[in-house]
């Protein structure tokens, strides 16, 4: 009876350890596929953290490059900007020389004016020393038909003559002067009339770059604003990618405590692994003896 009960318990036992070697079989089965996909996602966690890593890097310089070219358009910004300031100013200057062009135009009108009256006046004062000319050589006739009594008037006679000569030689000289005064009153009026075109030509020219000048100033204002945005996007960019690559790597630190938590696990099954089949072994000798 004892020995009947003795191997119905041996039995159980026997039972119980094959149960148990089987369950730490499957038990270390699944720790080795845990620690093999717990290595596998250990290096895909490591392998994607430095790619984060590299990826902050790369925005990094694309952050770098683009503020750059913020700079660079800030430059430009300012370069179109001094040039609309002077274009501003040589608009002015010009239009102050088209201002003064038309004051010596009207300068000069008057002058043509006023020279064509002392034309006007040399003729007149030329006329009247032909006539007088004519008077005294009358006088010095009726002088020398007067005999003695006429020789003091006959002298009188012959200085008026004589300065009715010269102002008749200075009339004629007067008249050559204006003459050439109206010359060149008319080349000078010619040539600044020229001048004038020329600088109103350069006034449409001005205002035309200028006004090219302030769409390119629009165009670089509308640069430098969106580098400064894509600048700003990059950086927050950059920052999630950094702590992304934190996270990653903190998540590669756990995955390696894991890693090595599934390899005691591993130890532990395959311990109990053998505890089992050695019991089994145990277990069917003292069978043997009973």
């Amino acid at each position: 009876s004892m020995q009947v009960s003795l191997r119905a318990l041996i039995g159980d036992v026997v039972a119980s350890a094959s149960d148990t070697s089987a369950e730490a079989s499957a038990l270390h089965q699944g720790a080795n596929k845990l620690h093999q996909g717990s290595s596998d996602q250990a290096d895909q966690v490591s392998s994607s953290a430095a790619a984060m890593e590299q990826l902050a890097v790369s925005v990094g310089e694309i952050a770098s490059a683009t503020e750059d070219s913020a700079k660079q358009a800030g430059q430009a910004l300012k370069i179109t900007q001094d040039g609309q300031r002077n274009m501003s100013l040589a608009a002015e200057n010009t239009r102050l020389v088209v201002s003064a062009v038309e004051e010596n135009q009207r300068m000069m009108a008057a002058l043509g004016a006023s020279v064509k009256k002392i034309g006007a006046v040399a003729e007149a004062i030329s006329g009247i020393a032909k006539r007088t000319n004519l008077l005294a050589l009358n006088a010095a006739i009726e002088a020398a038909r007067a005999g003695e009594q006429g020789r003091g008037f006959a002298v009188v006679a012959g200085e008026v003559t004589e300065l009715a000569g010269q102002t008749q030689r200075s009339t004629e000289d007067i008249a050559r002067l204006v003459t050439e005064i109206a010359e060149r009153e008319s080349s000078v009026t010619e040539s600044m009339a020229g001048l004038q075109s020329g600088v109103s030509r350069s006034v449409e020219a001005i205002q035309t770059l200028a006004g090219e000048l302030e769409q390119i100033s629009i165009a670089n204002t509308a640069v430098s604003s969106n580098a400064e945005d894509v600048k700003h996007m990059l950086s927050q960019q950059q920052q999630a990618s950094t702590d992304v690559a934190g996270i990653m790597e903190r998540m590669s630190g756990i995955t390696e405590r894991n890693l090595g938590t599934v390899a005691d696990v591993e130890a532990a099954a395959a311990g109990l692994e053998d505890t089992a089949r050695e019991l089994k072994l145990l277990v069917a000798h003292f069978e043997q003896r009973i």
